[in-house]
């Protein structure tokens, strides 16, 4: 079933020939790798009198068939029918898919494609490795080649300045910025009262393989707004799945003990010493308490000199009661390592145990004494 031009059309898929999914595909059609995933990212060529108007129907009938097929399409690659679906990046499809949350606000009323949007963010999510990460960003950049970043070419002059002001960046992390920016500015502004799928949207960006510097960007964009990405239809068991994918890079290692200071010092920077919180912020209590455990655990049986100097005086201006859980999940980890079992999985299911008061363990008083006796405790039982 067709459409005129008068009744539907599509305005822009940004599908260029000298784009990256473009060339050297080795697909039997020339129209790129993610060509029916861009669909998802394409929009409606309107009159001025249908500016204010609601949403074409046929569009959203457009996006409907597209997930539907996308679904099959997944599900005939992992029943081993249809190679299709293995042979596109997963980074690029899930680009794709995140950028419903940017489609009109009305889009978001339609549970039947944020379901099926939504088992497909699971599933590209699961698959989230490094090299996903670096075609996420190129496939971003190549969606944004329409935007132009200056409409004036700039002196030498203004150029050191402005890339003093963007710290130095290429093109693609500007552009990536610009895509969190927008995703996190809806949010705010309307998509986080629809249902889940948006807040794993938002949540893409605090996965452990995009750069820190995305990561800490998301919890500075939603300052004071962060209890919104404990999704409410997580219970502990979900919670705890959901976690572990945003400690661990797929196919790769645990990133608990990266120890990158920017990322620590914004975690530890959510809870500070003394500043009260809100109670229903589970996922990003969650989240800090495992990497903040993580590090104690490196530095304290690491080789690099002052580590655990520096993760103390962190967990000093952290929250107490938040620190003490953090220490509480570096003894409880590193002394039950014997019994064996997934790191990742300890730290979590551990960290939520603590968060419930089903889990508990002896801390020492937090004075020079107390913590070297920590100290102690961790070198011995990595030993």
């Amino acid at each position: 079933e067709g459409y005129t031009k008068e009744e539907f059309e599509l305005l822009s898929l940004r599908t260029f020939m000298a784009g990256p999914s473009i060339k050297s595909t080795g697909m039997p059609l020339p129209l790129g790798r993610y060509w029916l995933w861009k669909v998802l990212a394409g929009s409606t060529e309107r009159t001025q009198e249908e500016s204010d108007a609601r949403i074409p129907y046929s569009f959203l009938r457009v996006l409907d068939a597209a997930c539907r097929t996308i679904v099959e399409l997944e599900a005939a690659a992992l029943s081993g029918q249809c190679c299709y679906g293995t042979e596109v990046n997963a980074g690029g499809k899930l680009y794709y898919t995140v950028n419903l949350c940017l489609q009109e606000e009305e889009l978001l009323q339609h549970d039947e494609i944020l379901e099926m949007a939504d088992s497909l963010l699971s599933q590209y999510i699961a698959q989230f490795s490094q090299s996903s990460a670096a075609t996420f960003l190129l496939e971003c950049s190549s969606h944004a080649v329409g935007i132009k970043d200056d409409i004036e070419p700039l002196t030498a002059e203004e150029q050191k300045i402005k890339d003093w002001l963007t710290g130095g960046t290429t093109k693609t992390m500007k552009d990536v910025t610009n895509f969190m920016n927008d995703l996190c500015t809806a949010y705010t502004e309307y998509g986080a009262q629809y249902g889940d799928f948006f807040t794993r949207c938002v949540r893409v960006f605090l996965l452990p393989a995009f750069p820190p510097k995305f990561r800490c960007g998301v919890l500075k964009r939603l300052e004071g707004l962060l209890h919104l990405l404990t999704v409410e239809v997580e219970d502990d068991d979900a919670l705890s799945q959901s976690l572990q994918t945003y400690l661990q890079i797929p196919g790769f290692r645990s990133v608990l003990s990266e120890g990158d200071a920017e990322w620590l010092d914004s975690l530890a920077g959510l809870f500070p010493k003394g500043c009260a919180f809100r109670p229903d912020m589970k996922f990003i209590q969650s989240l800090a308490i495992c990497f903040l455990a993580g590090d104690l655990v490196q530095s304290a049986t690491g080789s690099e000199d002052g580590h655990f100097h520096v993760a103390r005086q962190r967990l000093e201006q952290f929250d107490s009661k938040l620190a003490l859980d953090c220490i509480k999940l570096s003894l409880i980890v590193t002394t039950s390592r014997s019994k064996g079992g997934k790191t990742i999985s300890r730290y979590v299911k551990s960290c939520i145990g603590l968060l419930n008061k089903t889990m508990n363990v002896s801390v020492p008083d937090l004075n020079d004494t107390g913590w070297s006796a920590v100290l102690d405790t961790l070198r011995s039982s990595a030993a």
